[in-house]
């Protein structure tokens, strides 16, 4: 996204993350999951991450808060949006990806488009239920994720 608005000259891509390992273990997953994650090293793939940033010039056409969606969501609904796109790539427990679409929703432009990841994992299946019935349409399927469109 950061390219994306390099290339353009205008807008800018906001992350979320804590690059935390309790981030990723919030609500019910299962035990393979977690086993997952507490193998990952989130510290070496965020200093992973700035590095590919001040490589490519991008910090100018990206922000990012170490935080989780819920913990960023005041601070972005107070000096952010409304945004164009949301991509929805987080924690996939079913209380967490339900509470983010819940969530940030209203702060998608009619017309944007939520870019939702993991469509096939079992525990996103009710966030893309609720999506379509708080006013958006599945726009397309790509097995992985889905594109939706706020109506």
């Amino acid at each position: 996204m950061g390219f994306a608005h390099r290339y353009t000259g205008n807008g800018i891509a906001i992350g979320l993350d804590p690059w935390g390992h309790t981030a990723c273990e919030e609500g019910n997953n299962s035990p393979e999951n977690d086993d997952w994650w507490r193998g990952i090293d989130l510290h070496g793939i965020y200093a992973g991450f700035v590095k590919h940033v001040l490589d490519h010039h991008l910090l100018n056409y990206i922000e990012w808060l170490r935080l989780d969606s819920k913990n960023a969501l005041r601070f972005l609904s107070e000096t952010h949006g409304p945004f164009g796109v949301i991509h929805q790539d987080g924690n996939h427990s079913e209380e967490v990806s339900s509470w983010e679409v819940e969530a940030y929703a209203p702060l998608l432009l009619k017309g944007g488009f939520w870019v939702m990841d993991d469509t096939n994992w079992p525990t996103t299946q009710a966030a893309q239920k609720r999506i379509i019935e708080i006013g958006f349409k599945e726009v397309e399927d790509h097995k992985e994720w889905k594109l939706f469109q706020k109506l």
